[in-house]
């Protein structure tokens, strides 16, 4: 199995394969990747004055100490949910959009992480499972078709219970890297006099972003990842230490963007 870019069928199937605090693991090791690119968003506003502590980073770090077994309630990670969607926006601009989208990635992966957490899935379950309930019914008595009339109670748990809704989450930290990825490569091929064309199509583009060597490294490396959560059914302290750093490069992000990028 190799990831394609923008294919996103194909990661839903390997995702679909993974216990969901493997897919925890994966969103974060993805979420490390991008880091960097906050880091030089709080440098800049660090240099404007803002002396805050970073929310992002004390966020992404608890998120590496639950995959490693700490209790983390689900009141922790509402508050680092909080902290991270607060952190500050004042200080955004048109220049920064890769730092954001490594802000909003880490967003993510708490709320993954907060589907696992025992209370915190009773209620998330109950509140999908009753939307689902009303809904389902409502378009079986709405429905013209006599068979879906006459589905019975038990067969629409069924229904619900064949929907399974946690690759989602996963997948939308992966989108916001490919969505990364094509934005900052699409600024490079316009700063270059070389490679710069008004007169490309979506499509063209989509296929030099796909071909772009800091593209084929990200799949690269997030197929890898897959293979190896896959062979992993536990996720122990060394596996954990080797997802977590497996990918850093010299300080630099999958953009091969650093703090000390001039």
């Amino acid at each position: 199995m190799n990831l394609k870019y923008g294919e996103f069928d194909i990661l839903e199937r390997e995702l679909e394969a993974l216990s969901p605090m493997h897919r925890v693991a994966f969103a974060a090791a993805c979420c490390e990747r991008l880091f960097p690119n906050y880091g030089i968003f709080l440098r800049e506003i660090k240099e404007q004055g803002w002396n805050e502590q970073d929310p992002i980073r004390e966020a992404l770090d608890e998120i590496w100490e639950f995959l490693a077994g700490k209790k983390i309630d689900a009141a922790r990670f509402r508050q680092l949910l909080s902290n991270c969607e607060e952190y500050p926006y004042d200080y955004e601009n048109e220049e920064t959009p890769e730092g954001q989208r490594g802000a909003w990635i880490v967003c993510e992966t708490i709320e993954l992480c907060l589907e696992q957490i025992p209370q915190q899935i009773i209620l998330v379950a109950k509140e999908i499972d009753e939307t689902l309930f009303v809904y389902i019914d409502y378009l079986k008595c709405d429905s013209e078709d006599d068979n879906l009339q006459y589905i019975s109670h038990e067969q629409i748990l069924k229904i619900e219970l064949s929907l399974d809704r946690t690759p989602q989450k996963t997948i939308s930290v992966v989108k916001e890297i490919d969505e990364t990825l094509f934005e900052y490569i699409d600024y490079l091929r316009c700063q270059s006099e070389d490679e710069y064309s008004e007169d490309i199509s979506h499509e063209e583009l989509l296929e030099i972003v796909a071909n772009h060597p800091f593209t084929v490294r990200e799949m690269a490396k997030q197929t890898e990842d897959l293979r190896r959560l896959r062979e992993t059914p536990t996720l122990t302290a060394e596996f954990l230490q080797w997802l977590r750093t497996s990918s850093v490069n010299g300080g630099k992000s999958l953009l091969d963007l650093s703090e000390e990028f001039e």
